[in-house]
């Protein structure tokens, strides 16, 4: 039990330097304790030895959980505090709409993925990506909408309503479509979280082919499905990106969050969900009154908990705004939209 504790010890240790190795020491131990507790006949040994065996499939799990995964990193904080402005800064060009009066611009989780990464940040291109949950009978409706138009729509709704559907379901001849009408959820495929709908191609500048990008976006965005909800990925756009922060990790998913005291509390219980099942790393922005204030409390704990239990391997405080620079900014009228961007720049 001693020597089993110390190892454990030693392997928690080198992990934080070295993810091979350890993680090679720890299956090996846990397949000898396993042998050696089979043979343990008093009831205290083997007590101890289940206990060990639960903290060493803990640590790997830690070691393998989330590192395997893709980064996604969650700009998790309050309403105002700077989140869309944060990436936007990162990225070197207004892709994500944000309020200099510090009000409630983000309606969603909206993910933006990095497509194409020159050396040294100097460009690139990034998907913007939102996150919908619907519920059950809202996606049935989606659904019966889309089979109608791909049936009885006009010829050029017709068409892009059936390579929706395609999209989920495989190729549909019209008897298949009629099927789907009555198709319960539980039957769906995984796939139903991946819709992607046209982009809106806008003012961006397109750098893949959109069709490319849909098919990349079906493996890159890992979505999660639970008992009441479906969450269906939407494509915005393909923006180009001049000059972005070159300390981004390459192939990062960068996760806009909605402020977690928005007065949508549906929308902040589903972006919370989406935080703790999808994200890996958390950044979390706030005020300097960190102390003070019970959301950020429960914010802290809630990302401190899942660093706990091995689901999240990073995460770091971010503190984008200072009192005085609201204070500043609710000063009333004397102060123009100018100069109030240019205090929040400073900040």
């Amino acid at each position: 039990f001693f020597f089993g504790m110390l190892s454990l010890h030693e392997a928690v240790v080198s992990a934080r330097n070295d993810r091979v190795r350890p993680l090679n020491a720890v299956n090996r131990l846990t397949e000898e304790m396993t042998r050696l507790k089979e043979g343990l006949e008093d009831e205290f040994d083997s007590h101890c030895m289940q206990f060990l065996l639960d903290q060493f499939r803990t640590v790997k799990d830690q070691m393998e959980y989330p590192k395997c995964r893709p980064p996604k990193i969650a700009v998790y904080g309050k309403t105002g505090s700077g989140k869309s402005f944060l990436l936007n800064k990162l990225l070197g060009v207004d892709v994500l709409p944000f309020s200099p009066k510090g009000k409630s611009c983000t309606s969603t989780c909206t993910e933006l993925w990095s497509l194409k990464v020159s050396a040294g940040g100097e460009g690139g291109a990034f998907a913007v990506v939102e996150i919908h949950y619907l519920d059950e009978e809202a996606w049935r409706q989606k659904r019966e909408m889309l089979v109608e138009i791909a049936l009885k729509g006009t010829s050029s709704f017709r068409g892009i309503a059936k390579r929706l559907l395609e999209h989920v379901y495989g190729k549909c001849t019209e008897e298949q479509l009629e099927k789907l009408r009555d198709l319960p959820l539980q039957s769906e495929p995984p796939a139903i979280q991946s819709i992607l709908n046209l982009p809106n191609h806008g003012e961006h500048h397109v750098y893949h082919d959109i069709a490319k990008v849909q098919e990349a976006l079906k493996t890159l965005v890992t979505l999660g499905q639970n008992h009441f909800q479906a969450i269906l990925a939407r494509l915005v756009h393909v923006t180009g990106v001049n000059n972005f922060f070159p300390g981004l990790p390459a192939g990062a998913c960068l996760v806009d969050m909605p402020g977690v005291d928005d007065i949508d509390v549906v929308k902040v219980r589903n972006a919370t969900e989406y935080h703790t099942t999808e994200c890996t790393h958390t950044w979390l922005c706030a005020l300097d009154r960190v102390a003070s204030d019970p959301k950020v409390q429960d914010m802290v704990h809630c990302t401190m908990k899942l660093l706990a239990d091995g689901k999240m391997a990073t995460a770091s405080m971010l503190l984008l705004k200072r009192d005085q620079f609201l204070r500043d900014c609710s000063a009333g009228e004397q102060m123009t939209r100018k100069q109030k961007m240019e205090l929040l720049e400073e900040e």
